[in-house]
């Protein structure tokens, strides 16, 4: 059984470059774990398969940049890790990124 104070991450945001749409940036409340195992998907079955990029932070913040396609929708899950333990893995979550911006020439 997992400790009490390995909760899950909460207020997950995540938030996509207007002016860069290969890169986004995702956030939470860290909620007392002191490592977080962040997972890139294309797919929402979030399968090894489809793991686009796999992150361990120990802030409550990551970013994920130059391996993401324009107006795509990626796919990812948080889990908390509590020193030996980890907490649950997160529903999954996703974002699109924007479309290329185009310069007009004039």
């Amino acid at each position: 059984m997992r400790s009490p104070e390995c909760r899950d991450a909460a207020n997950v945001e995540a938030i996509t470059n207007p002016l860069d749409p290969t890169k986004v940036n995702i956030k939470w409340d860290g909620n007392g774990a002191t490592e977080w195992i962040v997972n890139l998907y294309d797919n929402s079955n979030c399968s090894a398969d489809n793991l686009v990029s796999s992150k361990t932070v120990s802030t409550p913040f990551v970013e994920f940049d130059s391996l993401l396609a324009p107006k795509y929708t990626y796919y990812y899950t948080i889990q908390p890790i509590c020193g030996a333990e980890n907490g649950n893995v997160s529903t999954v979550k996703s974002f699109t990124t924007v479309c290329v911006a185009f310069e007009q020439i004039p």
